[in-house]
């Protein structure tokens, strides 16, 4: 009787599987689709304006035979009072179902992020299933999201993918970037303790030239995007930007460099530059507070190599290594001092998380001080350390450029 039970049981369970494994009710086919690779939003006078590219999925391969290939990717454009009704509106030109489970970029138009800020567009994105969680946010700093989405792109045949690509390439060998995704937007805008900078990108050449295919073609393209400095926010909206060099210093602090190089003067010529490429990069924050007043220290803990050496010293010696290592301390140090003193003193905006680092050390403390952050934060004392210690100098010691001046 036992035997006969599991018998039971074990066939039962097998036809529960083969039932539920047999296929998916809700599965759609890939050329049932319209695939959006790119999103923009940009507000249009008192409605929102929704712009997707979309993958022309038969015009990735190569065509063969002379065939004249359309471009890989088409925009559609939407406008309404929400968010929700510009993208309903979409279906009345795009000709299959909108699919966004491949996204890769969000770009927001910078008159959107000024005006209304970030809130509804995050709200938006994070109500529907089908957006996943890793595409990068971008600003479209001095123009919009539509213009930016329209512009084809060389070498890669959706512009979406060389946004992604290019952004993660510079933000790890440059340094004056940002990659956010929308985790990190929501956590910096619920915690309160920090608010959030996204990366800016414009466009650089003709607008209306971009949008054609011979853009792509043509070497160099006609117009391209480009990556421009840090927006950065004061709550969900859009304050003012970081520079190149305050957005380098925002990324020491964050402790948020991978292998950027830095360049310094020579010891001897102010004029002629060393270039070090980092190879390591440590930052830790410190918060106290003493009689109710907050104090931050920064202490950065770095090392890199040589990358090249436009003047004329030997860099075998110990005292030139010293003076250079002196010298890219007080340069990693400067482009971070100048970033908290923009944040401080122009957008009286805590971007660096310092409020939770003071809560983190002093909750109590924190009670108080957050009431009045904003005051708090424009008057935080911060101390800046730096350590940096070159390891690899290359094979040249006195370099040959020397010798040849001297000749």
């Amino acid at each position: 009787m036992t035997r006969c039970k599991e018998m039971f049981i074990l066939f039962f369970i097998g036809s529960i599987m083969v039932i539920v494994l047999s296929g998916c009710w809700s599965s759609q086919e890939l050329n049932e689709m319209s695939i959006v690779s790119s999103l923009g939003l940009d507000k249009q006078e008192d409605k929102y304006r929704v712009t997707v590219q979309v993958i022309n999925p038969g015009e990735i391969a190569e065509k063969e035979g002379g065939e004249e290939a359309r471009t890989s990717i088409t925009t559609y454009q939407g406008v309404g009072s929400t968010l929700f009704e510009a993208v309903r509106r979409l279906t009345t030109k795009v000709p299959k179902k909108i699919y966004a489970a491949h996204l890769r970029t969000v770009v927001i138009g910078e008159e959107l992020a000024k005006k209304d800020g970030i809130n509804k567009v995050l709200e938006f994105l994070i109500r529907d299933h089908e957006f996943r969680t890793d595409f990068y946010f971008l600003i479209a700093k001095n123009t919009t999201a539509k213009s930016i989405l329209d512009i084809l792109t060389p070498m890669e045949k959706i512009p979406a993918q060389k946004m992604f690509f290019s952004l993660e390439t510079s933000h790890e060998h440059f340094s004056s970037t940002v990659t956010v995704t929308i985790d990190q937007l929501i956590t910096d805008l619920v915690t309160k303790k920090k608010n959030p900078v996204i990366t800016g990108v414009q466009i650089s050449g003709d607008p209306e030239a971009g949008t054609s295919k011979t853009n792509a073609e043509s070497i160099p393209a006609l117009t391209q995007f480009e990556f421009s400095e840090v927006a950065a926010f004061k709550k969900d909206k859009l304050i003012g930007w970081l520079n190149e060099r305050e957005s380098q210093g925002y990324n020491f602090i964050m402790d948020d460099i991978v292998n950027p190089t830095i360049d310094t003067s020579c010891p001897n010529a102010e004029k002629e530059k060393i270039a070090l490429e980092l190879t390591r990069s440590s930052t830790e924050l410190k918060g106290n507070v003493h009689n109710n007043q907050p104090r931050i220290e920064i202490n950065v803990q770095a090392e890199g190599n040589l990358g090249e050496v436009m003047c004329g010293i030997d860099v075998k010696k110990e005292n030139m290594l010293n003076q250079i290592e002196k010298l890219a301390e007080e340069k990693i140090k400067s482009l971070m001092q100048s970033s908290i003193q923009t944040a401080q003193n122009d957008f009286r905006s805590d971007i660096f998380g310092f409020g939770e680092v003071i809560h983190r050390e002093d909750p109590k403390a924190w009670k108080l001080l957050q009431k009045n952050w904003e005051q708090e934060f424009s008057d935080l004392p911060v101390d800046v350390k730096v350590t940096f210690n070159i390891r690899k100098t290359g094979t040249v010691g006195n370099p040959f450029l020397k010798n040849l001046e001297e000749e």
